[in-house]
């Protein structure tokens, strides 16, 4: 088990992390910082010093890192399900803090794994909260900014010490959030749904082109009821 988490394939070949558990759940604040994690360099996860190679077929297209890392979501995963983990901002917020600081930890160990042993890949390390609604944010830019963008912007700040760009993907409506996500330091926002509050493209691209790049700008719901 990895994070509460296990590796399973599939019947298409492909590998999924499913949950297992939230190992998180039962806890104290104390207890979680102190929560031995998988180290970042495990050869059965995290094949560092063999990355350039692995993806030098590749080199005539921009790579990216794998979508699936996160900070928020993942300390979801390991704290329980989505419903008492919002309350848990308001119930426990010690309790929040430390899961999202050893999720941190763990991110901050293996970007510098990764990148310091790839000096030119990969260009793009792609981070995966979804943190709106079609509607709003899951959680305010009051609450963002104290539980996420501090820990963000100490991954964005590792990035670009590496010369590398940082992509923040966040489906929903995701207006009230973009100025947040500039201060941490993200360089690219994918996907930016088109059709939901706030997200017209062309405003946004008004209001804050010159400090960030909106990536994609396709309706995934709809694209994926048709695939």
């Amino acid at each position: 088990p990895d994070w509460g988490m296990k590796k399973e394939k599939k019947s298409d070949g492909r590998y999924y992390h499913t949950p297992d558990g939230y190992p998180f759940r039962h806890l104290t604040a104390e207890q979680i910082r102190n929560y031995p994690s998988p180290p970042a360099t495990s050869a059965d996860w995290y094949d560092h010093a063999g990355y350039t190679q692995l993806v030098a077929p590749y080199r005539d297209k921009a790579i990216f890192t794998t979508s699936g890392h996160s900070i928020m979501i993942w300390a979801w995963g390991c704290l329980g399900p989505e419903d008492e983990c919002l309350m848990m901002f308001y119930t426990d917020p010690e309790k929040m803090e430390a899961a999202l600081d050893r999720i941190t930890e763990f991110h901050l160990d293996y970007l510098e794994k990764l990148l310091s042993q790839n000096p030119e890949v990969p260009e793009y390390v792609f981070f995966n909260d979804d943190l709106a609604t079609q509607q709003a944010p899951l959680i305010g830019p009051d609450m963002y900014r104290k539980f996420q963008l501090p820990r963000l912007k100490k991954i964005c700040d590792l990035v670009h010490k590496y010369g590398r760009k940082m992509v923040q993907h966040c489906c929903g409506a995701v207006k009230e959030l973009i100025p947040l996500f500039i201060e941490a330091g993200i360089d690219l926002v994918h996907p930016l749904q088109p059709g939901l509050p706030g997200n017209d493209i062309r405003e946004l691209k008004k209001e804050f082109g010159r400090q960030i790049i909106f990536f994609q700008g396709l309706d995934m719901q709809e694209i994926m009821r048709k695939w």
